[in-house]
């Protein structure tokens, strides 16, 4: 939600008091489900007052470049409470509710743990937490819990002291520094240039996690009224998919952006065949030796088959999480030959200039890239567009015979042509990656052979130029960088 859209709403419902229900933590991976639950059942439960306008993560504006749900996703363990500081404020809310799900502690080696959760109300005004409460988790709890967060926020909203039960306390913490809230958010700043992926996080933000796979009856049957995806800003389809995924939430996301606004930026090296090749030809007659008159040129330029390497860089721009549109410029290299013979009227021909070089033909590239399995480390690549080939013209591969002979000089070879592309890209972290593609280059159009003739007919045999080939081939292998997203 826009900042100017929440200003609306806050002045549209001005006898409401905003209250941010937040993430809650989690200190064992048993208790995900239980973490996933609980804001869902506290924020019905807050609903129900018709004085508390409750906020979601997904109701909070872009904060530090990343929506709410990504934004608390990305944000380290021992942050969680100055996340929800920092994001309650953008949110302009007075009141915040979040809380931790644990192992109960235990004195007893034989004893099993049970499971507790610590509820957290905290006041964004005066930046400090305004009231806390550990209590025993189980699912038939659930409701009990949800009231205690209830009564807690209606009293401080209207200026009461929250309730504390009578039966249960909380336990002295064990070698455990209390939590300073401003120490958090001072913490969350100095990690603000890393939330995009914080180091060592276990939880909903990075890594791997056991979770047992579910169904979508089970789904729907274990969260039937608690609907945990709405506060990720998922629906149930893709809140599934990101159970049964295995990753944690931010790295899920991730994944599942893919290449969906990623600059990619690929550099390559390689070998080829095809039309990459280049041929000058020039014949021409004189009267006689004597007067060194030349009566007639013949000459021809053409792109011929030829192997060599090729070096290229392109820029691939992600329209979907599957799918780049990209602009390549490469050279290839080739051999070209230069054939230049005269001839005598009556007189057999004679050979003066041959020579063999390289040259370096230009290819600019538009196309389109796919690359499904996001989620793979190891992807396939499917590539295809346009090409353009533009080679160079003859007089500058050889020394050509001097004046009074004056050579005709045709135009450089310009060819269009298709490709296909086949790949395969191996990511060695969430920027760097290793590509390999075997491109396969089809001869559409342009000017294969560039003819000069006189027809004069003083040139008594004029060597005819080759067919230009249709099809090329290349086998790269390169790196790319990945950028934004």
């Amino acid at each position: 939600m826009h900042p100017a859209a929440l200003l609306l709403l806050h002045s549209a419902a001005s006898a409401q008091v905003p209250v941010l229900v937040s993430r809650f933590e989690v200190q064992q991976a048993t208790h995900q489900t239980a973490a996933d639950r609980l804001p869902a059942l506290l924020s019905k439960r807050l609903r129900t007052d018709p004085d508390l306008e409750v906020l979601l993560p997904s109701d909070v504006p872009w904060i530090e470049d990343s929506t709410g749900p990504d934004f608390l996703a990305a944000c380290p363990a021992e942050q969680v409470l100055g996340c929800t500081f920092a994001m309650a404020e953008v949110a302009e809310a007075r009141w915040a509710v979040t809380g931790t799900v644990r192992d109960e502690p235990v004195f007893d080696d034989d004893m099993e743990p049970g499971t507790e959760v610590e509820l957290s109300v905290l006041d964004i005004e005066e930046q400090s937490e305004a009231w806390s409460l550990v209590l025993p988790y189980t699912r038939e709890a659930e409701a009990e819990i949800a009231r205690w967060a209830f009564d807690a926020v209606t009293a401080l909203a209207e200026g009461r002291t929250p309730p504390q039960p009578e039966v249960y306390e909380e336990p002295e913490p064990i070698d455990e520094e209390p939590a300073d809230p401003e120490a958090d958010l001072t913490g969350l700043e100095r990690e603000m240039g890393e939330v995009g992926h914080p180091e060592g996080v276990e939880d909903l933000g990075e890594g791997r996690q056991d979770r047992e796979p579910m169904t979508m009856d089970q789904l729907l049957e274990e969260y039937a009224e608690a609907e945990p995806w709405l506060d990720m800003d998922l629906t149930a389809q893709q809140y599934l998919r990101w159970w049964n995924s295995g990753w944690g939430y931010r790295t899920w996301q991730d994944k599942r952006r893919g290449r969906k606004g990623v600059v990619t930026l690929r550099a390559y090296a390689g070998w080829g065949s095809g039309p990459r090749g280049g041929h000058y030809s020039a014949q021409y007659a004189m009267d006689d030796p004597s007067w060194r008159t030349v009566l007639e040129y013949f000459a021809w330029q053409a792109a011929v088959q030829g192997s060599g390497t090729s070096f290229g860089m392109n820029v691939g721009y992600g329209l979907t999480p599957t799918l780049d549109v990209e602009l390549g410029l490469a050279r290839h290299g080739g051999p070209f030959t230069t054939v230049v013979s005269k001839e005598y009227l009556g007189e057999d021909p004679e050979i003066v200039v041959d020579e063999e070089g390289l040259q370096g033909m230009l290819e600019v590239a538009l196309g389109a890239r796919l690359v499904p399995l996001p989620f793979a480390r190891l992807r396939p690549q499917l590539g295809a567009g346009l090409l353009l080939w533009h080679g160079s013209k003859g007089d500058g591969h050889a020394e050509l015979p001097p004046p009074p002979v004056e050579l005709p000089i045709p135009a450089a070879n310009t060819l269009v042509g298709a490709y296909g592309l086949a790949g395969a890209e191996l990511s060695l972290n969430d920027s760097v990656g290793i590509v390999v593609q075997a491109p396969l280059q089809f001869l559409l159009a342009g000017n294969g052979v560039n003819t000069w003739d006189e027809e004069l007919d003083y040139v008594a045999s004029k060597t005819p130029p080759p067919e230009t080939p249709t099809v090329g081939w290349a086998v790269e292998l390169g790196i790319q960088l990945h950028f934004g997203g």
